[in-house]
């Protein structure tokens, strides 16, 4: 069922494993630290904006391994981090994304493993994401209409595991938007500071989300070079 759609057999050499879920996959002090400094300023800045801060209700440890058990690979720590202690289902902080949870996530990975298109060619990239339509270790964290933000468990050399990647059924791009799910945070807590800064009466915010939100939330990474 999952041939020809990346993951070298559910990531054996992603994950160091093989094909096994590991029973330990903590997260290190310091990212703790980033996650948690992340979420709160984020939070912080929704609220003093008057935007939700709605962060979702967090996931059981049977949803986290079940999850793991179907990708057979670990969820990466910061984002197994924020799901049990800070948020998941519901969430609304990111805006023009809604958060899905993993009962959800799970849906929409059979969806897009078993009825996305299986297209091998003219995929465009921008930074080190794999030139595949779709990948069986691509999980779905957050999802508006066709349009996904997934965690990137099979990154190609030069990227990282654990990247957030945008992609979006019915077309052929894909690219880097955070090195990590605390990333993605970061580049909100960048947008809104930029709000912050430039709020007035008489600023449009419908015109001021067209002309940035997505520049600098979910386009590619500055440094991400185009290529096919």
């Amino acid at each position: 069922m999952r041939s020809g759609i990346g993951g070298s057999e559910h990531g054996g050499g992603s994950n160091g494993g093989g094909n096994s879920v590991q029973s330990a996959n903590s997260v290190e002090p310091d990212d703790v630290s980033r996650l948690t400094s992340a979420a709160n300023t984020l939070r912080s800045l929704l609220q003093k904006l008057d935007f939700s801060s709605d962060f979702g209700v967090p996931e059981t440890d049977d949803s986290i391994h079940n999850v793991e058990l179907l990708l057979q690979v670990n969820l990466p720590p910061d984002y197994k981090y924020f799901l049990r202690h800070l948020g998941g289902e519901g969430g609304e902080f990111l805006q023009h994304f809604e958060m899905v949870g993993l009962a959800a996530g799970t849906q929409e990975y059979e969806v897009m493993v078993n009825e996305w298109d299986d297209i091998r060619a003219d995929i465009g990239t921008k930074g080190p994401v794999k030139p595949m339509y779709k990948n069986v270790l691509w999980w779905p964290v957050a999802v508006q209409s066709h349009e996904y933000l997934f965690v990137d468990m099979d990154p190609p050399p030069g990227g990282q595991r654990g990247q957030i990647i945008y992609a979006m059924d019915n077309n052929f791009d894909r690219h880097v938007v955070a090195d990590s799910f605390t990333g993605l945070l970061e580049r909100l807590i960048g947008f809104f500071k930029k709000l912050e800064m430039d709020m007035s009466p008489e600023i449009d915010m419908d015109e001021f989300f067209e002309n940035h939100f997505h520049v600098m939330v979910y386009a590619p990474l500055k440094d991400s070079s185009p290529k096919r």
